[in-house]
Parts: structure tokens; sequence; C-alpha cells
């Protein structure tokens, strides 16, 4: 395969020695390669999000790593990651066995390593990649052809928008209505940045599963966002009926999903709205639904609330609305935390910074506090109990929004 056809193309280089990754960057610059480098996944990540590579040349032994952890990671975060070419000393077949396992495109030997044969093995997996885009795209197209979203199966915006119009139409014939109810997930943010792309996608289709449960085999639903979803009720609902409707779709909405050990607890916004009582086109009707959405209360999921409290619609502030990432159900706390109401502050830095709390639950293993402000709970810290003379070291086992879980340590 001649290498002047792929010349300009991104790669990145991953090698936690310098002088060997500087070696590396400078031979493909020789192919007329573009070339990065990072020295750990981290690292490569953190490129990744921010630009389009081409391919990634990934070192077997990383210091703190191993480049089959780190191919994992990018497979896990990253709905469409870049071909990998592993690079090792390893000459053992088990290693490369492995690494073709976990999805790398090539492996490729140090010893002896030639440019030329590096070079090839990054175009080869360029040019299986650009083949498979091309396969997925003639299948992108089936897909809007159907109007389908390939993720949900729910229909695209525009294909639910040319429904929408003929319920109107069919509406304005036998002098009817219809209801929409529109729900918006309120962690989907949080979720992607805290476990990546692919645990967002994990939440979506748990949500749309959960939701198309409670609906009408009539109802016709749509994405409208990447975290919204929309339904057609158009049998003539009444108030009542669409809000019973709403209130299903709600709690079917507030869930626990397990994701890389952790459960996050999920919660939604639903609003609906009637035409033509409360609009006479379709996009007004939509624009009262978002009105709705925007002004509805969020609630978790009552029993696994991270601060253990049974709460209604009202008693959470929007800025408390984050995602609670709690423990798996085999380390959950074994007794009931006492209800108190204690002072305390969170000590940083042996005493250069201290951030004033409430101790809003107390046991023997841990404790929730609640600050005043923002604020971002590094993994450990020490507690001081106002009033006791009484220090503990703590780890931080959950936060959401203001209230932080924590477990005392030894």
């Amino acid at each position: 395969m001649e290498t002047a056809s792929f010349e300009g193309q991104l790669v990145c280089v991953v090698d936690d020695d310098e002088i060997y990754r500087e070696y590396l960057v400078g031979l493909l610059q020789t192919k007329k390669f573009a070339v990065l480098g990072a020295s750990s996944g981290t690292e490569l990540l953190d490129v990744l999000k921010r630009q389009s590579v081409d391919c990634v040349v990934l070192d077997y032994a990383l210091a703190a790593e191993s480049g089959l952890s780190v191919q994992e990671q990018l497979r896990l975060q990253l709905r469409e990651p870049p071909p990998v070419v592993m690079l090792t000393a390893d000459e053992s077949q088990r290693t490369a066995v492995k690494a073709f396992r976990v999805g790398v495109s090539d492996y490729v030997l140090k010893r002896g390593l030639r440019s030329d044969e590096l070079a090839t093995s990054i175009c080869n997996a360029i040019a299986r990649r650009r083949e498979d885009e091309a396969r997925l795209d003639d299948l992108e197209r089936l897909r809007r052809q159907s109007g389908l979203d390939d993720m949900t199966g729910l229909f695209r915006r525009h294909a639910f928008e040319e429904r929408l119009t003929r319920a109107h139409h069919a509406a304005l014939r036998r002098k009817g209505g219809f209801g929409l109810v529109l729900a918006r997930l309120n962690e989907l943010d949080a979720i992607e940045t805290k476990f990546g792309q692919v645990a967002s996608d994990r939440a979506v289709r748990a949500a749309t599963s959960r939701m198309k449960s409670v609906l009408p085999e009539t109802a016709v639903c749509g994405r409208w966002e990447i975290d919204a979803f929309v339904c057609l009720i158009d049998s003539d609902p009444t108030r009542v009926a669409m809000e019973r409707i709403a209130a299903e779709v709600r709690e079917a909405l507030s869930f626990e999903l397990e994701l890389n050990g952790l459960r996050c607890a999920i919660s939604s916004r639903v609003g609906v709205a009637l035409y033509p009582a409360d609009a006479s086109e379709p996009s007004g009707v939509l624009e009262i639904a978002q009105e709705a959405v925007h002004h509805a209360e969020a609630v978790l999921p009552e029993l696994e609330r991270p601060d253990g409290a049974q709460g209604g619609p009202g008693d959470r502030s929007d800025a408390e609305v984050a995602p609670a990432f709690v423990l798996r159900q085999g380390d959950r706390r074994k007794e009931r935390r006492q209800r108190v109401f204690k002072r305390g502050q969170i000590i940083l830095n042996d005493l250069r910074s201290v951030i004033d709390c409430t101790i809003r639950d107390l046991a023997t293993e841990g404790a929730r506090l609640r600050v005043d402000g923002h604020f971002a709970a590094p993994d450990e810290f020490d507690l001081q109990i106002v009033g006791s003379g009484s220090m503990r070291r703590v780890r931080r086992r959950w936060q959401s929004g203001k209230d932080i879980g924590v477990q005392f340590i030894g």
C-alpha cells in the first residue's frame, strides 16, 4: 500500500519514554504523517476529546498502565475510537492474541523496527477504518430514509415533526385534539463527563426502554434532542389523562443504572401540552411542553437517594439535581444513619483551608455532609465535628450537588 496516499494523516504516539516517543514522532514525520505525542492513556483521551485523530500508535507497556487497559478505556469512553497500532517489545504470541481481542488494528514489534513497517501498519489501519466508515455511512443513509434513530429505535426529530404535522391535520378534520409529553434526562451530560460517551448511550437506551414500557401502544415517540424524548398521544386525550401519563413517564425515568462499578441515580423533568387547548399550531404545542419541562421538578429515585430520605417533587433545588453516584449494592452501609444536625468543618491541606459544613446523617462507618456553596470534594480530607473535639479522616464516596457522602477511614 502506498503511504503517500495517507500524507498528512494525524497520528498520536503514546509512550511514557520521552526519548523513544520523540524518536517515533520523528520517524513518522519522515513518512509525511502529522504526529502528536502523549505519555499516558489520560493524555491520549484528552487529545481525542479535543480533536480527531486518524490512528494511535500505543506502547504495550506504559509505566502506570498497560496498553491493553488504555485500549479498553477508548472503547468504553468513545463512540468511535480511532484505530490502534500496538507497539511492544514482547514477542510472545499470547500478547498478540490479547491485543487483537481488545480490538487493536495491528501489532508491531519494537525489536528491529523499520519505519516502512510501522507506516504500512498505520496506513492499513486507516484504510480499514475508512472502509468500515463507508459501510456505516450506507447504513446511516438507510436509517435516515426510515426516519428512525439507530440508538433508540425512536423517530428522529424531522420524522417526528412529519408525524406531528399529520396528527394536526387529522385533528382538524375530525375536530379533535392530541397531546404531547416531553421528557428530558437531567444527568446525561454529567454521566458522559464522568464515564464517557458509551456510558451515556447506555443510559439513553435504558431510559428509552423504560419510557416505552409505560406509554400507550398507539403513542408515537421521537428523540427530540440528545437528552430529550417527545411522545404524541393522538386519541383526544384529556388533561387528566395526559398528567397521568406524564407521572408514569416521570416514574419510569427515575431509576438507577450501574456504570463502572457505581450506581448512578437518573431522573428526568417531564412536561405536557394539549392541542388545541394550549396552542392552535403544532409548534406552539411543542413550545408549551418545553416550557412545562423547564419549570418541572426533578425527583431522584425514592429508594436510592444518596441521603436516604423519602422526598417528594419539591424537596431538591436545581443545583442539587446532579447525578448521585453511590456504591454497589453489596457495599452499602449496614446500619441506618442517625438523623442529626451538627456543625462541621472540612479541613484541607493541614488547616490551611477550612470549609464549613453541616453534618446531616451520622453512623459508625460514615456521614452525609452538606456545604453552603459550590465545592468539589477531594477524594480524602479531614472532618472536624465542631464542639466534640473529634477529628476524623474521611473518604468521599459520592457527591450530589451540595451533599457529600463520606466514609470514615480507620
